[in-house]
């Protein structure tokens, strides 16, 4: 089972981020289930909803804040 099916997918959203930071959707997924990850609340960007940033790894090794 593919880790990106358990979350919320846009493919039009998937295809510009890849485009302006060069980062695939799964890889960014894999980040936020490191195991070492760390995550913090976001409160700047926290007005409509609860958002939080994490840098974590994804399989290549890369450390990626998402």
């Amino acid at each position: 089972m593919s880790l990106v099916r358990e979350y919320d997918r846009d493919p039009a959203r998937e295809a510009e981020n890849l485009r302006r930071h060069g980062i695939h959707c799964h890889d960014a997924i894999v980040a936020l289930l490191d195991p070492f990850a760390i995550e913090w609340f976001d409160e700047d960007h926290s007005i409509d909803e609860r958002k939080s940033v994490t840098v974590g790894r994804d399989l290549r090794g890369r450390l990626l804040a998402v």
